[in-house]
């Protein structure tokens, strides 16, 4: 009767062990579908993109070069003509100025207005002036749409994506559950 027993749950122990072996052999097989796509980048990258920024990098400095040495050409060309010799004109002699003895005029001494005293300020009848008032405060409004809560917002994966999203994650479910039945 035990060695009965034993072959039953030897075969429980077979089937549970080649479930794994499926569910091993699915994860290496994907763990290698990862190294071939960065693999694949890598080669994409170092064959492809690397070799058009080094030549656009080149390309860069060969004009950035060359727009120097015109312009070096442009200034020795104008410095070239702007140093070639001219005619001058001979120096004359300048007769040396006549003294000028024009009378500084003399300064008037201001005569100091009269002031008003402190008592005569305080008699005086003051206009009435408007007292100034800070403006209102501002207070925070809603944006338009705001609060309508029932509209969906036009951001994310929306009511449509977030739907397929979970009909998919679903039948992803039913799927492994049947599967793991079936085995």
């Amino acid at each position: 009767m035990e060695d009965i027993e034993y072959l039953g749950e030897g075969e429980e122990a077979a089937a549970e062990e080649s479930s794994n072996r499926t569910f091993i052999i699915l994860v290496a097989a994907m763990i290698g579908l990862m190294v071939v796509a960065l693999c694949g980048g890598g080669a994409f990258y170092w064959l492809v993109l690397r070799p058009q920024q080094v030549r656009q990098r080149t390309n860069a400095a060969i004009n950035a070069t060359n727009a120097a040495q015109i312009a070096m050409v442009n200034d020795t060309a104008t410095a070239g003509s702007l140093l070639a010799p001219t005619e001058t004109v001979l120096p004359t002699e300048t007769p040396p100025p006549l003294p000028t003895e024009t009378p500084t005029a003399r300064p008037t001494v201001a005569t100091a207005l009269p002031t008003a005293t402190p008592a005569e300020v305080a008699a005086a009848p003051a206009e009435p002036t408007a007292t100034p008032r800070p403006p209102a405060t501002r207070m925070p409004t809603t944006a338009p749409g705001v609060g309508n809560q029932s509209a969906t917002p036009n951001t994310g994966i929306g009511a449509w994506g977030g739907g397929l999203l979970a009909a998919g994650l679903l039948f992803l479910l039913v799927i492994v559950r049947r599967l793991r039945r079936a085995s």
